[in-house]
C-alpha cells in the first residue's frame, strides 16, 4: 500500500523521534576543504545520481546500479533512449557519464512518484559546476565507505519483509556490520524521519529474504557528503521496546506465536483512515481519448503527485467523477448526487451548464486558444523565473552580514559554510510562478502586465496594499541586497528577457488598472491598495495549468466566444 516513506510522512513521532536522534553520534567525514553550493531545485536528482554512481563504483553492474530510472524508461515508453544513456557511463566518472547518469535519473520519478510527473530528460540541464559537484559528492561517498570496510551490498530490497502496509522501499548500502542511508541535503541537524526511515529497513530486512545479510547488521548510519557528515547508531544502543513499536505501530506487523508477522488489520485500518484515500495506479497517460468514470482516488493519486503538498478535502458535493481525454488535454469533472456537472479542482468545484460531450468535443480547440494567447507570456515568465533561480547569494555580503557583531575576521570559521548553507537553503530567489506574478520570496514579488509585457515589482506583506517600487533592480537592491550583484549581472548580460509578442488578454476585467510607472523624480517606491491585480491574476493560474499539465481546472466562455469570433471573420 505504502512505500517506507510514505508511510513515515503519515507517522506523528514524539519530541526527537520514535528513534531519538540523540542515540547518534555524528561525525565529520574527512574535509577535502571543498564547499559545495547545490543550485535550487537539484538536490533530489543530485541525490539520486550520487547514489546510483557511488553503487558503480562499489561495483556493481551498471544496468543493476540504475535498475530504477530504466524501470522509469521503459514505463514512459523511452527504453530506447535510456539504453543510450547507460551507455555513456561507466566508473571513470567524467564528464560525459555524469551528465548521461544525471538525465537518466530524470526517469527515476516515473517510477517513486507517477509517470505524470515525469519531464523529458533532455530538458535537464547540468553545468559545469554542477557536474564538478557531483565528481567530488561520488568520490566523498566512495572513499567514506572503502574506509570502512566497502560495500557488500546496494539497493536492497525487502521481499518477504513487505506487508499489506508497507510494499515498497529499498535501502542504500550495506556494509560488513552497518545499514547506511544517504542523505544529500543542507540540514545541519539529523531528523527523525531519517532515524525512523533506517529503523523500518533494518526491521523489514530482519523478515525478507535477505534476513541472513540482516542479522549480521550491528549499525544504522546516514550518510551526507554534502555537509561531510556522518551520523551512527549501535543497535544495542536502541531500546528494544521502541524496534518493537516501529515493527508493531509502524510496520504494522502482527504477532503469531510470538513471531512478528503479517498484517495487523487494526493497524491497516489506521493507516488507511490517516492516508484518507488509497494511492491507485491511475495514469491519465495511459487512456485513450474519451469519457471514463473513474474513482476518487484515482483523482487524488494524480492530484497528489501534482501537489505533494495536497491533503484530500471532504469532497460533499461529489458523488462520482468523470475523466475527460482529447488531443492530451485532461478535464476531471465531479458528478453530484443530483446529476450536476462541476470542473474539478482539486477540492474545488466551477459548476458546467452545458451537456458533458460539449466540453469534451471542444476540449482542444480551447486548450490550443489558451496557449496560442498566452503560450508567449507564460513562456517569458518561466523563463525570467529559471533565470532568478540561478542567481546567487553574494559570499561577500553573507560574510559581512556574518560578521556583524564579531570583533574581527579572526573569528570567522567553518561555521561561516554552515551559515552559508542555510542563507542558500533560504535566501535564494523563490522564482515560482502564479498568474501574473512571480515570487522571489514570500514578500517580494514581480508582477508580468499581460497587456503591454511591462515589469513591475513590489513588496506586499498582505493582499490588501503594497509598495510598488520604480523597477525590479531598485526593489532587489533594497529588500535583497545579497541577490542583487548576481541579479544586476545576469541584466548587464541580457539573460532576463522581458516579454515578446505580448496578447490581448481576455481575463483582464474592464475596470482594470495597470500598474503606474514611477518616474526618477518620484520616490523609490509608492503605497497602492487594491486586490484587483490578484483576482485577475488567479484567472490566468487557472489557465496556467493548461500550459504546466495540459489539465483544464475551469471553463471560461470568453475562451470559446473568442473561437466563434475569429470563425466568424
Amino acid at each position: 500500500m505504502f512505500s517506507v516513506r510514505q508511510r513515515i510522512s503519515n507517522i506523528t513521532q514524539p519530541r526527537n523521534g520514535l528513534i531519538s536522534v540523540k542515540l547518534f553520534h555524528e561525525r565529520k567525514i574527512v574535509d577535502d576543504g571543498i564547499y559545495i553550493d547545490l543550485p535550487s531545485g537539484t538536490q533530489q536528482l543530485v541525490g539520486l545520481c550520487v547514489d546510483y554512481l557511488t553503487r558503480l563504483s562499489g561495483g556493481v553492474d551498471k544496468n543493476e546500479a540504475f535498475s530504477v530510472p530504466l524501470l522509469g524508461a521503459s514505463m514512459v515508453g523511452e527504453s530506447e533512449k535510456a539504453q543510450h544513456l547507460i551507455e555513456l557511463i561507466n566508473v571513470s566518472l567524467d564528464k560525459e557519464t555524469i551528465i548521461s547518469a544525471y538525465r537518466l535519473c530524470g526517469y527515476d520519478v516515473a517510477v517513486r512518484r507517477s509517470v505524470t510527473l515525469f519531464k523529458p530528460v533532455d530538458e535537464i540541464q547540468i553545468d559545469e559546476n554542477l557536474i564538478s559537484s557531483i565528481r567530488i559528492l561520488v568520490q566523498r561517498t566512495t572513499q567514506f565507505l572503502t574506509g570502512v570496510g566497502g560495500i557488500t551490498d546496494s539497493g536492497v530490497t525487502f521481499e518477504g519483509g513487505y506487508n499489506k502496509i508497507i510494499s515498497t522501499g529499498d535501502c542504500d548500502f550495506l556494509t560488513h556490520d552497518t545499514l547506511w542511508d544517504l542523505k544529500v541535503s543542507q540540514d545541519k541537524k539529523l531528523r527523525s524521519q531519517y532515524t525512523l526511515q533506517l529503523a523500518i529497513y533494518y526491521l523489514l530486512g530482519l523478515r525478507s529474504i535477505h534476513h541472513d545479510r540482516f542479522k549480521k547488521i550491528k549499525k544504522l548510519g546516514i550518510i551526507n557528503p554534502l555537509t561531510l557528515k556522518t551520523f551512527i547508531v549501535n543497535l544495542t544502543d536502541i531500546p528494544k521496546e521502541r524496534l518493537l513499536t516501529v515493527a508493531l505501530q509502524v510496520i504494522g506487523y502482527d504477532i503469531k506465536n510470538h513471531q512478528l508477522t503479517g498484517t495487523n488489520e487494526a493497524i491497516l485500518a489506521d493507516a488507511k483512515r490517516a492516508c484518507t484515500f488509497y494511492f491507485t495506479d491511475f495514469d491519465p497517460r495511459s487512456y485513450e481519448d474519451g469519457i471514463y468514470d473513474i474513482t476518487l482516488d484515482d483523482y487524488c493519486t494524480y492530484y497528489k503527485t501534482l501537489f505533494p503538498s495536497w491533503n484530500k478535502p471532504k469532497f460533499k458535493y461529489t458523488k462520482s467523477i468523470k475523466f475527460l481525454k482529447h488531443s492530451g488535454f485532461y478535464m476531471f469533472v465531479s458528478v453530484s448526487s443530483k446529476n450536476v456537472y462541476s470542473c474539478l479542482d482539486g477540492g474545488r468545484i466551477y459548476h458546467l451548464i452545458k451537456p458533458l460531450s460539449y466540453y469534451y468535443d471542444n476540449l482542444p480547440a480551447y486548450c490550443y486558444q489558451v496557449l496560442k494567447l498566452f503560450k508567449p507570456y507564460w513562456d517569458a515568465l518561466f523563463t525570467i523565473a529559471n533565470k532568478l533561480k540561478t542567481v546567487p547569494l553574494s559570499q561577500e555580503f553573507e560574510k559581512q552580514r556574518y560578521l556583524e557583531g564579531k570583533k574581527d575576521e579572526s573569528e570567522l570559521s567553518n561555521s561561516f559554510q554552515d551559515y552559508l548553507k542555510f542563507r542558500n537553503a533560504i535566501g535564494r530567489f523563490q522564482g515560482n510562478v502564479h498568474g501574473f506574478i512571480i515570487d522571489l520570496d514570500f514578500f517580494n514579488h514581480l508582477y508580468v502586465n499581460p497587456l503591454d509585457g511591462s515589469v513591475h515589482a513590489y513588496c506586499a506583506d498582505n493582499m490588501k496594499s503594497r509598495n510598488v517600487y520604480k523597477s525590479p533592480e531598485t526593489l532587489i537592491k533594497k529588500n535583497l541586497p545579497s541577490l542583487y550583484p548576481g541579479f544586476k549581472k545576469l541584466l548587464n548580460i541580457g539573460e532576463l528577457p522581458l516579454l515578446e509578442n505580448a496578447s490581448c488578454s481576455l481575463i483582464t476585467t474592464s475596470n482594470h488598472k495597470s500598474t503606474p510607472a514611477i518616474s526618477s523624480e518620484d520616490a523609490e517606491s509608492i503605497h497602492m491598495k487594491g486586490t484587483d491585480i490578484y483576482s485577475a491574476s488567479s484567472k490566468l493560474y487557472k489557465l496556467q495549468r493548461i500550459y504546466q499539465y495540459h489539465l483544464v481546472v475551469k471553463w471560461y466562455s470568453e475562451i470559446m466566444e473568442s473561437i466563434k469570433r475569429l470563425n466568424e471573420r
